[in-house]
């Protein structure tokens, strides 16, 4: 037995946890920083999660859980803590005597499954491993893998960079990943760069880059227009205004179809752009009056097109919120990894495919999982917030196939030459 103590005093315990025990140590119990991503860090093994702890962790761990076990005022949480403690002192040192035994007896796993998955003990031969290269592991189109079902507020909880694996990702080491995530959109020699030097008529396929300037233009041209009390266009400005706007081809033919009198929120595409503008300080609200900035008239210039194309899209996906295009769940993980769908955008060729397919192959995985959590289809927030801006950009383009198979068509969509010509990746060389 002292043999047995003394093995593990310097080894990291592997426990395997059901999902429901996985969640109850992320949502209830609190514990320092360290222990906390030690355990969001588990590793998925068929429908179970791995833990790996040293053993001053361990027992770390399981005072944390004590604790909140006899704080809890819940009594169905508190009794599902107490199950939890009991389960985890099985696996402390002086209890691990046979694994064989303890697998025999262990009910909560498919005794038909691979045996050496199963809990037990191990020695490293640095016990200082790296939790990232533990994680998760691949799948065959090389993303990593993430938990399944994961909730989504625990995935709100976690770092937005943590719970992306450190394995190969369509090539990428775990250092250029965290580099492209964590990429500055303004550094001109950072890992994401964007030419800000495309000419207005490079740029003309951009319906937001045109719309855009015919706004600040307008407004410009009249001093400023009176806004209402929410800070909006008024009713008069947004009729002149929609007779200038080129529209995109989903876009209500008629818009007075619905509504006899136009709010600016009545046409959302125009209320979107000036929210833009707004955020992007080129517009302003200055008493009561909606007037362009001076930055605003600066880049209306013509051979500032390509500085305004750069500003607009940075704002679009870094300063304003994803989630009110549509008004669906916030599902926050796109928009923190956005940079990683624009590079594989990047890697794509030149050929058409459905928006589903895209989904699949532009998503990290667990960001798929946060969207699979909600009522809606993944597909659907994808299009909405990502597909769909990028053509309104002109950097992707879209069109409707197989008439004949479904009432409206099939959408199929590409990455336009704009492009490549717009956005490139440059890798630190010392990843």
């Amino acid at each position: 037995m002292n043999k047995l103590k003394s093995r593990h005093n310097d080894s990291v315990l592997r426990i395997p946890l059901e999902r429901k025990q996985w969640v109850l140590l992320l949502t209830e119990i609190e514990a320092p920083k360290v222990l906390t991503k030690r355990i969001q860090f588990a590793q998925v093994v068929e429908d179970h999660f791995n833990m790996s702890l040293k053993k001053e962790q361990w027992d770390e761990l399981i005072g944390c859980v004590e604790i909140q076990a006899n704080r809890s005022r819940k009594p169905r949480i508190q009794k599902e803590l107490r199950t939890l403690l009991d389960y985890l002192r099985q696996f402390l040192p002086q209890n691990v005597i046979d694994i064989n035994v303890y697998r025999g007896q262990q009910k909560g796993l498919d005794q038909t499954g691979d045996q050496e998955n199963m809990a037990y003990s191990h020695k490293f031969s640095d016990p200082y491993f790296s939790m990232e290269e533990e994680i998760f592991s691949s799948i065959e189109n090389d993303h990593p893998v993430l938990p399944p079902g994961l909730e989504e507020a625990l995935l709100m909880s976690l770092d937005p960079h943590a719970w992306i694996a450190n394995s190969e990702v369509s090539g990428l080491t775990w250092d250029q990943l965290k580099q492209i995530l964590d990429s500055d959109w303004d550094n001109d020699l950072g890992t994401i760069r964007f030419n800000k030097s495309l000419s207005l008529k490079e740029l003309q396929a951009s319906f937001i880059l045109e719309n855009a300037r015919i706004i600040l233009s307008e407004v410009a041209s009249c001093s400023g227009v009176k806004a209402t009390v929410t800070g909006r266009f008024n009713r008069k400005f947004v009729s002149h205004i929609l007779t200038l706007m080129k529209m995109p081809d989903d876009f209500l033919e008629d818009p007075y179809y619905l509504n006899k009198v136009l709010n600016e929120q009545d046409v959302f595409y125009l209320h979107i752009i000036r929210t833009i503008l707004d955020i992007s300080h080129l517009m302003a609200l200055k008493k009561g009056v909606l007037v362009v900035t001076k930055n605003g008239e600066r880049l209306l210039k013509d051979d500032r097109a390509g500085q305004l194309f750069h500003l607009l899209f940075k704002t679009f996906f870094t300063g304003f919120n994803l989630a009110y295009l549509d008004q669906m769940a916030e599902t926050k993980g796109l928009q923190e990894t956005i940079a990683y769908s624009l590079f594989m955008v990047s890697r794509m060729d030149m050929k058409w495919r459905r928006k589903d397919e895209l989904t699949t192959f532009l998503l990290l995985p667990p960001v798929m999982l946060e969207m699979q959590e909600t009522i809606t289809e993944p597909s659907y927030y994808f299009f909405s917030r990502f597909l769909r801006p990028l053509i309104n950009f002109g950097l992707m383009e879209s069109r409707t196939v197989d008439l004949d198979k479904s009432r409206y068509g099939e959408l199929e969509i590409r990455k336009t030459p704009l492009f490549d010509k717009f956005i490139s990746f440059r890798m630190n060389c010392e990843c």
